[in-house]
């Protein structure tokens, strides 16, 4: 869900700033300013949702199991599932930025102007 997520917010981001991304290369910014400039968008938010999320979730959790008799604490083997968990909505965050980036610079520059 969160990889989804991810994707659809970086879709909508870049489906909304696509005359923005045309003109900035008109003017002559090239590939690399404009990924570092979505990159930079997407960078921010992904890592106050990490900070604020990942906290809450094992807060959530913990209030959740605190009911329970049995519990199993954190184990070594839990850590690895959560971690690439994280890394590939980081990913695929990342991937749906270059996608789309992509696709943004391959546009003619009439078609900013639709």
């Amino acid at each position: 869900m969160a990889m989804l997520g991810a994707y659809a917010l970086v879709a909508d981001a870049l489906r909304r700033r696509r005359t923005e991304l045309v003109l900035r290369r008109l003017h002559g910014a090239g590939h690399a300013a404009i990924a570092r400039e979505v990159a930079a968008e997407f960078a921010a938010p992904l890592l106050i949702a990490a900070m604020v999320g990942a906290p809450l979730a094992a807060w959530l959790g913990h209030t959740y199991l605190a009911g329970f008799v049995d519990r199993v604490g954190v184990v070594p083997g839990l850590v690895l599932p959560l971690l690439a968990a994280a890394i590939a909505t980081v990913l695929i965050t990342a991937l749906a930025a270059q996608r789309h980036v992509r696709l943004a610079l391959a546009l003619h520059p009439i078609e900013a102007l639709n």
